[in-house]
């Protein structure tokens, strides 16, 4: 079993190097950004052999333990960018706020609209936090963790394959701005998609992502009885 996890480690590696060769010989076009190409390289991979999930994950949980360590080096440009955070403190928190707000609503109305099964709407609510947040706060409004990591992922890299083009078209231009936007909406996914463009954008992008995962822990189970 060791044998079969490194190389399925290895392969690992291997699918997002190239992909992230390709995205950028390819001039960083969105559609190819690495997360979204060798996510869709490894589900074809494991669609076409016989392999299961969770034979995967016999290695991919290897991977998986670098996740904790990478949200943390986020921390750093938060660091460097704090006088710029100190200063804009007012409007950063009410971009945050209502960018967590906007994220749960919207998701939870839009699919109420949708006329979907009541687990369903309970599960999107919080796609635009973290997958281990959005799978308590899931289970404890009554939706589905495995479904509300689905919609995660989906918001993810959505949000850092159109997130900076969209907000460029409605004329959103400072990085601050747009890294505040992505981390709010998209998570770890789009604050690393801001990051890589811009450090300050990346710093805003950290510390909109961590409060809107608290925020969405701690109020949202409190409010949901209350939406009509």
């Amino acid at each position: 079993m060791f044998v079969y996890s490194l190389i399925i480690v290895c392969a690992t590696i291997c699918i997002y190097i190239a992909s992230r060769f390709l995205y950028f010989k390819s001039g960083r076009h969105p559609l190819l950004l690495p997360v979204l190409t060798s996510t869709a390289v490894i589900v074809i991979l494991i669609s076409i052999t016989d392999l299961t999930y969770t034979f995967y994950m016999n290695g991919g949980a290897w991977l998986d333990h670098f996740l904790g360590p990478a949200v943390v080096a986020l921390a750093y440009p938060l660091y460097r960018q704090k006088a710029r955070i100190i200063a804009l403190f007012r409007p950063f928190a009410a971009g945050i706020a209502l960018g967590a707000a906007s994220g749960a609503f919207t998701g939870f109305y839009g699919a109420r609209m949708l006329g979907v099964e009541n687990y369903l709407y309970y599960s999107v609510v919080p796609k635009s936090v973290t997958t281990p947040v959005a799978a308590e706060v899931s289970e404890l409004i009554g939706g589905s963790s495995s479904v509300a990591a689905l919609f995660v992922m989906v918001a993810g890299i959505g949000g850092a394959v159109i997130g900076q083009s969209l907000l460029r078209r409605i004329g959103v231009i400072d990085p601050f701005s747009q890294g505040l936007a992505l981390g709010a909406a998209s998570h770890a996914i789009g604050t690393a998609k801001a990051l890589e463009d811009n450090e300050e954008a990346g710093a805003a992008g950290t510390i909109a992502m961590t409060v809107s995962a608290a925020v969405m822990a701690l109020l949202i189970p409190g409010l949901i009885d209350w939406l009509p």
